[in-house]
């Protein structure tokens, strides 16, 4: 019977260890590969090169507070890649949108882009420019900084944008096709 208590004793006092020692925390070194893995994927997705590590987690020096410095920089590095991925996607959407002009061109506008041009974004001849049909001179003195040069290189986005500008300071009065 004092065996079997014994036996019984250790059982109970070895579960209690390992369970404890599962459910710790990770060490630092650990912590560190975790947290490098991560910034790497996320430069994956950024398609950038990788941060490239000088010494393996396991093979710094023991002192915990430069493991614990180390660990800090990787995760400074990490949270900037995610601002950067989450400032790279918000880009994308945005210029998905502004490309995506059949779920934002009012049908006003649609109709005329259709009269002057058949809506061709790339439109250009001689005189007029763009899917509204852009004078050469309207488009230079209404574009705003940063648009492109003429109204067949800019987005539909640019272009609406533009078309805008003319009509709050002159109406439809500025299109053939006013009455479209």
């Amino acid at each position: 019977m004092r065996v079997y208590r014994i036996f019984a004793i250790t059982t109970v006092v070895a579960t209690v260890c390992v369970s404890s020692a599962l459910s710790s925390p990770p060490s630092v070194s650990t912590r560190i590969a975790e947290t490098e893995v991560m910034v790497w994927r996320c430069q994956d997705q950024r398609a950038v090169p990788r941060t490239q590590y000088s010494v393996s987690p396991w093979a710094l020096p023991k002192s915990h507070a430069y493991r614990k410095w180390t660990l800090g920089v990787w995760q400074k590095r990490l949270t900037a890649c995610g601002k950067a991925l989450h400032a790279h996607d918000v880009e994308l959407a945005r210029l998905r949108y502004e490309q995506d002009w059949q779920t934002w061109l009012p049908d006003k506008w649609r109709r005329i882009g259709i009269c002057e041009t058949q809506l061709n974004w790339q439109h250009s001849n001689s005189s007029y420019e763009g899917a509204f049909g852009f004078a050469v001179g309207s488009w230079d003195a209404f574009k705003l900084p940063g648009y492109p040069d003429a109204a067949w290189q800019a987005s539909p986005w640019q272009q609406y944008q533009v078309a805008l500008a003319i009509y709050h300071r002159y109406g439809f009065s500025g299109w053939g096709c006013r009455g479209a």
